[in-house]
């Protein structure tokens, strides 16, 4: 039988231990980011396996069959002592680094964890990871806050002729403090590579020129379509009655679909939809589109050429959502579940028990990227940071693990939580999250997975 020991400083067993120092604008503490650690936890977040679960309780085989009458108290008095509660999360209201330290222990302390014949995962694991959480959210939230992008700071990264000089500097600057809204048209064409990258002003006129004659043939193949050929053409019937039916429900509490404008608004996000469905034919329309689309039309200012390329631009990331087959839903959940078992083993090991390790109560969050959980102009904000995020290209997911992370006393003390009592549970939040405490924490995440983390998600779209 064949064991393997990674300390959880980041290193190999016989290897000393770094407790790391705080540094440059996305400071990062060793925990999962270390080279040796990496394979370490990428292989433990694979073998998702029913001795994790065992081990966290107490009741594995090796060591944990050694501490069986233990670890249960253990599991118990840590959700009362070193759990974080989702008040105290989301306001990053915790111990300074040497409390933290005294709670957790040394960082740089040589607790193994063994791993044999699948996965043995402790309690202390979790905590000693929430321990680091606490102090590279701590550097987070100390980082000083620019203000948004301005349209004036936009034009100083493009040179004389129009070009985006400084791509990563942009994006860096939008995931650090955001958009000014009359900023968001222009800016949002480059983060969704509406804008060719390196492109001058005057190749974008022409594009812009190109764009506006295939919107306008688009819109006419659809016109174009009567009463006879609709009758001959199912599948155009059935996607066109679902269009029309999820714009009359989308958003219409917004003051862009309530004012005077209203029908006029309407029947542009119906348009950029209906074009969409025949540019994408194989792939169509699926409900939740809508949610994608709405805040696109708002950013473009009603501007339906550029709502539509700019959808064309998001769906291009997101197409795997819609799949007739869910794989690329399916691919995603799983994704998430391998994070939260590497960033949180102890709520990995509770979903286990509880058998929700196919994470369907996370899928509305990752369908439509937190749309309907955060007020609308707070998911502007979301979006533009998750599509200008330079450590990951997936802060979606990390968001997620954030939220489950937030809750994690009440997820591992409520016995009630099952499956469709946690499915309930993660609907109930819709507006009820905070969303700058949320992207802190998502942020830290990321950071302290590292390159553990990027390999778990390798492959994503």
């Amino acid at each position: 039988m064949v064991s393997h020991a990674l300390r959880l400083d980041g290193s190999n067993a016989g290897q000393p231990g770094s407790a790391g120092q705080l540094s440059s604008s996305h400071e990062q503490l060793p925990l999962l980011s270390q080279a040796p650690c990496d394979a370490g936890f990428t292989a433990v977040a694979r073998e998702a396996s029913s001795a994790a679960a065992a081990a966290a309780f107490g009741s594995a085989g090796g060591r944990a069959a050694d501490h069986q009458a233990s670890s249960a108290g253990d599991a118990g008095s840590y959700a009362e002592e070193y759990e974080e509660d989702e008040d105290c999360w989301a306001s990053g209201s915790h111990a300074s680094s040497s409390d933290t330290f005294s709670e957790v222990g040394d960082p740089a302390a040589t607790e193994v964890v063994y791993v044999r014949e699948g996965v043995a995962v402790w309690p202390s694991h979790s905590r000693r990871i929430l321990g680091r959480l606490s102090l590279q959210l701590a550097a987070v939230r100390a980082r000083a806050a620019p203000p948004p992008l301005s349209s004036e700071e936009l034009a100083s990264f493009l040179d004389g002729d129009g070009r985006l000089v400084d791509e990563a500097g942009f994006r860096e600057r939008v995931f650090q403090a955001g958009i000014e809204p009359t900023a968001r048209r222009e800016a949002w064409k480059w983060l969704l590579g509406v804008y060719p990258a390196g492109s001058s002003s005057a190749q974008r006129q022409q594009q812009r020129l190109r764009q506006q004659q295939q919107y306008a043939l688009l819109q006419g193949q659809w016109a174009a379509v009567g009463p006879e050929q609709a009758r001959r053409w199912g599948k155009w019937r059935e996607r066109r009655s679902r269009i029309d039916k999820d714009v009359a429900r989308t958003d219409r509490l917004h003051p862009f679909y309530r004012g005077r404008d209203a029908p006029q608004h309407l029947a542009a996000l119906r348009d950029v939809l209906r074009c969409y469905c025949l540019f994408n034919w194989d792939l169509g329309y699926c409900q939740g589109m809508s949610d994608l689309a709405s805040p696109l039309l708002v950013a473009m200012e009603g501007d339906e050429v550029d709502a539509f390329w700019c959808f064309v631009g998001l769906m291009e990331r997101m197409a795997g959502n819609f799949a007739q087959d869910q794989a690329g839903m399916h691919t995603q959940l799983a994704a998430l579940r391998q994070l939260v078992q590497v960033l949180d083993p102890q709520l990995h090991a509770l979903f286990e028990a509880r058998e929700c390790l196919n994470y369907f109560f996370a899928f509305r969050w990752l369908l439509i990227h937190f749309k309907r959980e955060f007020p609308f102009d707070q998911v502007l904000c979301l979006w533009e940071a998750c599509w200008a995020c330079p450590l990951t290209p997936h802060l979606h997911l990390y968001l997620a693990a954030a939220v489950l992370i937030q809750h994690r006393r009440l997820l591992l003390t409520d016995p009630a939580l099952d499956f469709d009592g946690l499915l309930r549970f993660c609907v109930g939040l819709a507006g009820r999250l905070e969303l700058g405490g949320c992207l802190r924490l998502a942020e830290a995440l990321a950071l302290i997975a590292g390159q553990a983390g990027q390999e778990l998600l390798a492959g994503l779209p």
